[in-house]
């Protein structure tokens, strides 16, 4: 499978809101995920219970999904549209981009962006 064949199945594991078994199938059990804050999970088992973690705090999905995709030989970046209402919190509408490495046709490092720097 190369790089564009993962992204297609990712973004349709995404599409059907089944986004623990795609790290369950298209990652590496190796992989790394980093946040912008400096947080960072090490291996698909850290990697999963951070996705479900994610997930667990949010109270409403109301649209949303992967709105762009840019794939190279190895890498790929994907931009997320959301419009969710957190646990606790009121209804915000927001933009995610993830970096993904690929090796061996597994995503072995993943980073998230979510808040722009103000310029």
């Amino acid at each position: 499978m190369n790089t564009q064949e993962l992204v297609a199945k990712l973004i349709n594991y995404i599409k059907a809101g089944q986004n623990v078994q795609a790290e369950e199938e298209l990652y590496a059990d190796n992989v790394v995920s980093f946040e912008q804050d400096g947080t960072s999970a090490s291996g698909k088992a850290d990697v999963i219970a951070k996705t479900k973690a994610a997930f667990a705090n949010i109270e409403a999905f109301h649209g949303g999904g992967v709105s762009q995709a840019f794939v190279g030989k190895d890498s790929f970046l994907l931009v997320f549209d959301m419009d969710m209402t957190p646990k606790g919190g009121t209804r915000m509408q927001m933009k995610e981009y993830g970096f993904y490495k690929v090796s061996g046709e597994k995503i072995v490092e993943e980073h998230f962006f979510s808040q722009p720097l103000a310029l």
